[in-house]
């Protein structure tokens, strides 16, 4: 009985009540009406069981013997059922038709209860019917490596992976894992993406060490690792390793630097963190809100389709476009983006824009890993730049020469030095000031020279200094020489009191390096990451432009302003104060007329030496005697608003009201330019010291100050050496007096 079998635990307990159920059609079952059993079609009638488990229950007992009576405990043919009101006509009917009440265990396929007795084996001991079914696996626990992690059978064939005979055949152990794996390899692995470069000792090479050793740019090798991302890891070709972004970070696979792009590109893969719920998206997804770009988006697709298909970052598979699309993983429009083959890549060898497949089909396996690798990329012809020699190719890019000259070079009809002499001015020269001519002694000199012979003021020798630097090279204007900053140190073409200020200038021409990592970053970058100074940068940017072009750190040499504002190498705002022409950033000195000019207006009152071509600033002959000598620094206007008023203060009240720390002030009062020296002999020969504050009219007597105790010697022998600058003095002075007034006032 059903309570003996579960005692016994034939069957589960759980089982208990509905195999009860099942056992009142032997029984019977419990009429509501009387005491006696009733049948199974009677107790259909009754509603007591429903029509389609009445018939399931009906078909097993007709299969056995015939339709049980209960009371009787017998079984009876279906026809003198059908006389002791035991089936009805219709239900009669029914069961000659032979319906399917069962389910086959073997192909999960409908059935009647006689057709699995048909299939059944007679246990030769017993005489039992045993039913014959094959080994099954749970499809839960078949599980496949997917892309970056595992996947069931059931999610494969889920997503139209595997079909169902294959599936089956999992199922009852006829196909293994290892099998299966192999035959959608493409789907669960894909077909590879671009591991490295074919070069180096090894004859395999990553991307980084690539674009480290110059073998290969650095844009065409970003675009490369960010595809490798994009499709589940980054390869170590060496190794024959296969890493996420920050195993590869930590392994030096890829540079610190380029872990966040790289991760971003992998969330491709891995899913993009949907901000509205805890759902994986996939790139496209990933677009749609809002979290990619479409150009990145289609980059890292291309890159996906030409490896397996769209990677489903929730299963982990790639997916051919079309089931890709129902699962709404890409929709239409990026679909008829992708159908149109953008090129997303760049060519190593070209460095014209490609796509991934492309690039693909240029690989060869390599034979040890049968990991896909580039060939080397042929040398370009390249020619000297300011720094470093520069390709043809990026010559083309940057507009400076046409693709017929590179035709003409390779034909033999034009040579390096035709393009190196065209371009000089772009390439190695600079028509920046080269130096000084002292008109009263009919001189050439340097710039520093004329500093110490009296002719330039200090700040105004360093501007002109740094103007170089930035430009390319610090100029001998006696020997017609261009040298670079440190071999400029060396001739002695400046002192030591310059030197860190120059080779931070001369930066502007190598490239900033990012604090901590090895990446080189042009001046206007520097600028934003707050390396240069705002103010000093512009003025450095525009001597570039006004002495050939804005400098490529990273190609070494000189582009057109549009071209660099293409490049990305400044912003708009940027852009428009260096192309507008009414713009009032006056960042230099004219030591003639005391007035500032912008460097290219000072350059308009430049002449050109006619030995050399340099450009040359005049000295005018000034024959005059003074008593009164004025170490003068120029005014510039600096504007704070007062975020409570809205109203313009003095930079002074900035600093008093905690608007700015004490280091801002004093910059931005040295670029104001408030205070002047003055020194006055008298006509008994002795001498006096005021500071002047050229915008207020205040002065300051130094002597007197020092004769009545309010500041000691010390302060001012701090400023003769240099330790502190006049705007620093004049604070100390403003600080001092402004005490002594309060103690006049309160004794008073």
């Amino acid at each position: 009985t059903v309570e003996e079998a579960c005692a016994k635990g034939v069957v589960d307990f759980k089982d208990k009540n509905r195999l009860l159920a099942a056992e009142g059609a032997v029984v019977g079952y419990k009429d509501p009406s009387s005491r006696k059993p009733i049948a199974v079609f009677q107790a259909m009638t009754k509603g007591i069981l429903d029509d389609k488990t009445g018939l399931r229950l009906l078909q097993a007992q007709d299969s056995v013997g015939g339709i049980v009576d209960p009371n009787l405990g017998i079984f009876l043919p279906k026809e003198k059922a059908v006389k002791q009101n035991l089936l009805d006509e219709k239900l009669y009917q029914s069961l000659k038709q032979n319906p399917a009440c069962y389910i086959d265990p073997e192909n999960e396929r409908n059935v009647s209860y006689g057709t699995l007795k048909a299939r059944c084996n007679t246990n030769s001991q017993t005489g039992q019917h045993v039913l014959p079914v094959s080994e099954k696996f749970d499809s839960s626990k078949l599980i496949f490596e997917g892309v970056c992690k595992t996947v069931t059978a059931q999610q494969l064939l889920d997503c139209g992976i595997l079909d169902n005979r294959a599936f089956n055949q999992l199922m009852k152990g006829e196909k293994t894992i290892s099998e299966v794996t192999v035959e959608k390899k493409v789907f669960l692995k894909g077909t590879g993406s671009i591991a490295g470069v074919a070069a180096g000792p090894l004859g395999k090479m990553s991307f980084t060490e690539a674009k480290k050793q110059k073998i290969m740019s650095f844009d065409s090798a970003n675009m490369l690792l960010l595809a490798q991302a994009a499709t589940g890891h980054i390869i170590d070709p060496r190794t024959n390793q296969k890493l996420s972004v920050k195993e590869a970070c930590a392994r030096g696979v890829v540079d610190k630097e380029d872990e966040s792009v790289l991760s971003a590109a992998e969330a491709a893969a891995t899913g993009f963190k949907d901000p509205d719920s805890a759902k994986l998206l996939s790139a496209g997804q990933a677009m749609k809100k809002g979290l990619l770009d479409k150009n990145t988006a289609l980059q890292v697709l291309q890159a996906q389709e030409s490896v397996g298909g769209i990677l489903d970052p929730n299963l982990s598979v790639f997916l051919p476009k079309n089931i890709a699309r129902k699962q709404d993983l890409i929709d239409e429009d990026l679909c008829q983006a992708m159908n149109q083959l953008p090129a997303c890549f760049l060519d190593p060898d070209t460095q014209q824009p490609t796509t991934y497949m492309s690039l693909k089909k240029k690989c060869k396996s390599d034979l040890s890993t049968g990991l896909l690798l580039l060939p080397k990329p042929k040398q370009p012809m390249t020619i000297q730049g300011l720094r470093n020699q520069v390709s043809v190719t990026e010559l083309v890019e940057a507009n400076l020469i046409s693709k017929s000259d590179v035709d003409q070079l390779n034909q033999g009809k034009l040579t390096s030095k035709d393009i190196e002499d065209r371009l000089r001015s772009y390439l190695r020269g600079s028509t920046c000031i080269a130096g000084v001519y002292d008109e009263a002694h009919d001189k050439v000199m340097t710039i520093y020279q004329a500093m110490k012979d009296g002719l330039l003021r200090c700040g105004t020798t360093l501007e002109l200094l740094e103007a170089q630097a930035a430009s390319g090279f610090v100029i001998d204007p006696v020997n017609n020489l261009f040298l670079t900053v440190a071999e400029a140190y060396n001739r002695r073409l400046f002192g030591p009191e310059f030197k860190d200020k120059l080779l931070s200038a001369e930066k502007a021409v190598t490239g900033y390096k990012m604090p901590g990592t090895d990446t080189i970053i042009s001046l206007f970058q520097a600028i934003e990451k707050g390396l240069v100074e705002k103010g000093h940068g512009i003025r450095l940017l525009e001597a570039q432009i006004a002495s050939g072009g804005i400098i490529d750190p990273k190609h070494s040499h000189r582009i057109e302003v549009n071209v660099a504002y293409k490049r990305g190498y400044f912003d708009e705002e940027m852009n428009k104060i260096l192309t507008d022409e009414s713009d009032d950033t006056k960042g230099f000195f004219d030591p003639n007329t005391e007035e500032n000019l912008t460097y290219l207006d000072l350059k308009k009152r430049c002449i050109i030496d006619k030995k050399t071509g340099l450009t040359l600033l005049p000295i005018t002959d000034k024959k005059k005697q003074e008593s009164t000598k004025k170490n003068t620094v120029r005014k510039r206007r600096v504007i704070i608003v007062d975020p409570d008023t809205g109203k313009e203060m003095t930079i002074r009240e900035a600093y008093d009201k905690g608007y700015i720390e004490y280091d801002t002030y004093i910059e931005l009062s040295e670029q104001e330019c408030e205070w002047e020296e003055i020194t006055i002999t008298a006509p008994d020969g002795s001498m006096h010291f005021f500071i002047n504050d050229r915008r207020s009219g205040k002065k300051f007597d130094i002597s007197d100050l020092l004769e009545k105790g309010v500041i000691n010697e010390s302060i001012v022998q701090q400023y003769r050496t240099r330790t502190i600058t006049i705007t620093q003095l004049a604070d100390i002075v403003t600080e001092k007096t402004k005490h002594l007034s309060l103690s006049s006032s309160s004794s008073s």
